[in-house]
């Protein structure tokens, strides 16, 4: 049986996403272009526990003294939303970040499994971008895009 790195390898390409590897990071990391956003994806493998993690985040950062206001935000859409996603404020900037899990035990990666994996944290990322985007900066996409 393929080791999950391999595995991952062989469903990115069945799928065609173009993308690099970090060996000692162990993670596999492309660029998605939303409508809304560009959305940088990184997945990483971690043979022994058998897990594979999604970590996707916008690619800039939202302002630090909104902070606050963005948290709210996010609580309010983890209790409406039903996806396999979690929003979060990463460290690193306060950047606007998603992740999923896929637990692999069998040792096999189901392809559609894979294929949420994902997915869904690109998906959270533009379906609430407007949203978020009015708490951090307090006015429309087209403003934000011409800010960028």
């Amino acid at each position: 049986m393929e080791n999950l790195k391999e595995q991952v390898a062989k469903l990115l390409d069945e799928i065609e996403f173009s993308y690099n590897i970090n060996e000692e990071r162990q993670l596999f990391y492309f660029d998605v272009v939303t409508e809304r956003a560009d959305v940088s994806v990184n997945i990483c493998y971690d043979e022994e526990n058998q897990c594979l993690y999604n970590f996707s985040c916008l690619t800039f950062n939202l302002p630090e003294e909104r902070k606050a206001a963005l948290l709210c935000k996010i609580n309010e859409i983890h209790n409406s939303s039903s996806s396999a996603a979690h929003l979060y404020l990463d460290n690193d900037g306060n950047r606007l970040s998603a992740q999923t899990v896929m637990y692999v035990p069998s040792g096999e990666v189901d392809k559609e499994v894979f294929k949420y994996l994902l997915s869904a944290p690109a998906n959270m990322l533009e379906e609430y971008f407007d949203e978020i985007m009015k708490v951090a900066f307090g006015h429309g996409e087209a403003d934000i895009q011409a800010a960028k």
